[in-house]
């Protein structure tokens, strides 16, 4: 399970320390790719499998499924450890998320969202603006509402 929030400096070539709780997820490589909202998503291998099975498994026929595809897999990219959980970005991943010196490294149970601190600020803020204004019937997890 990926939980938690870490700030991580970033060098100008898209190096970046992975905190040591994350180090054993190396092991076996990662996935990078966009994010839907401009920030760089990282998968594990076996969280990149399932969702790559997803994405491949609908049809090529509608635009809107051509994009997602385009979307997910052209920007794609495997990561290793560089040593001691250095990982290097790619820059153009890291331009669409503009992130430059520092990253928010966010757990999101099954794969990883890096984020600007501004970003990841401002949507932390919009989130916490808006609890106890869900509607009842907003997220359902199994049959029952949050």
């Amino acid at each position: 399970m990926l939980i938690g929030t870490w700030e991580q400096p970033i060098n100008p070539s898209g190096r970046l320390k992975l905190p040591s709780e994350l180090h054993a997820l190396l092991t076996d490589g990662l996935v990078v790719t966009r994010g839907f909202e401009p920030c760089i998503q990282v998968f594990p291998q076996d969280s990149w499998r399932a969702l790559a099975g997803r994405v491949s498994a609908l049809p090529i026929g509608g635009a809107a499924e051509r994009r997602l595809r385009r979307m997910i897999f052209a920007a794609a990219n495997t990561l290793s450890d560089e040593g001691d959980g250095v990982v290097h970005l790619p820059i153009r991943l890291c331009a669409y998320a503009a992130i430059a010196d520092r990253a928010v490294i966010v757990g999101m149970d099954t794969y990883l969202e890096i984020w600007t601190p501004e970003r990841w600020k401002a949507l932390t803020a919009e989130i916490e603006g808006t609890i106890g204004s869900w509607p009842d019937n907003d997220i359902k997890l199994g049959g029952s509402a949050i």
